[in-house]
């Protein structure tokens, strides 16, 4: 199985530092885990710093201690360590924290900036989804964190596209379900491109190439959750078509989600400048935690049966 035994907060004393707080307290909880707190002071102003720019490194861990009391975090996890990080940028210094200190699991809060205003200024969330070792929880601040809670109206969204990184996300979601109490929803989306009929003899959808194109996929999602590792949690699937990030936030908001799980292919350089992201778009627009992992997880697993769904619609 999966396990986190040491999870990682990085906060920055905004509204989604203290959501990201929120959920990471949650979840260290439900996993008994150690509890790793960290600020990054960067080299340019933070605004949302509680005291002066260049201020002794004292003062900001007074201040990180403040916030770690004010969560309640220490009658809750098995332990907290709190860490004042310096560095030119955040995202690189958070993942040498995590490296060193074999963090299973980052989670951190994300503005959801877009447009004009995230090519200036990026972001450190995105960066993390690329580079992080290990998967990263995204949160915005009015993220519903109660959704993690146990509980049978509590649902984890798990979007797959069948290639090997995508299906690397179900086992994560199964032991995370399996913690929390709360259900998994198995989505494919069906991206439809529309070539002119000069390309493709007159077929405009592959509706058109491929009629029973959704019943296929759904047999195909089934059996792709069938042969991943995981406890027996309930399950449900579904198959739709359109814009694959579009789709996963609105399935996420209409499902009622508390949290997508899902994987990136962590694209850099040229190659995500041209092609961006699905999940980081998903990570920008979603209402509810995003947890992504880039690749399959082999620290701290361990083998067990191939378990059936415990429930299919």
């Amino acid at each position: 199985m999966i396990r986190f035994n040491n999870i990682l907060a990085a906060v920055d004393f905004s509204e989604c530092g203290k959501q990201a707080l929120r959920a990471a307290v949650r979840l260290a909880g439900d996993a008994k885990a150690n509890l790793h707190v960290s600020y990054v002071q960067v080299l340019h102003d933070d605004p949302f710093m509680p005291v002066a720019a260049g201020a002794h490194q004292d003062r900001i861990r007074e201040a990180l201690e403040a916030k770690i009391e004010g969560s309640g975090a220490r009658e809750k996890v098995a332990s907290v360590h709190a860490a004042v990080l310096r560095d030119v940028s955040a995202a690189p210094a958070l993942v040498r924290y995590a490296a060193d200190n074999d963090i299973d699991l980052v989670v951190l809060g994300t503005h959801g900036r877009r447009g004009l205003r995230r090519l200036m200024l990026g972001s450190v969330a995105e960066e993390l989804v690329r580079t992080s070792p290990c998967p990263v929880l995204t949160v915005h601040s009015a993220d519903r964190t109660e959704g993690l809670t146990p509980g049978p109206n509590a649902e984890i969204l798990v979007p797959v596209d069948f290639s090997s990184q995508s299906l690397a996300a179900i086992p994560l979601a199964r032991e995370l379900a399996s913690m929390t109490g709360a259900r998994i929803r198995m989505l494919h989306v069906i991206e439809e491109v529309v070539h002119p009929a000069f390309y493709n003899a007159g077929a405009f959808s592959i509706y058109d190439i491929q009629p029973d194109v959704e019943e296929r996929a759904l047999e195909h999602l089934k059996d792709a959750y069938t042969r991943q590792y995981g406890p027996a949690v309930p399950v449900v699937f579904e198959v739709i078509s359109g814009h694959a990030a579009a789709e996963i936030v609105a399935a996420a908001r209409v499902g009622n989600s508390g949290m997508i799980v899902m994987a990136t292919h962590g694209l850099g350089g040229m190659a995500h400048v041209f092609l961006g992201s699905v999940a980081e778009r998903v990570v920008r627009m979603a209402t509810c935690p995003v947890l992504t992992v880039k690749t399959p997880i082999a620290k701290g697993a361990v083998a067990q049966p191939l378990i059936k769904s415990a429930a299919s619609s």
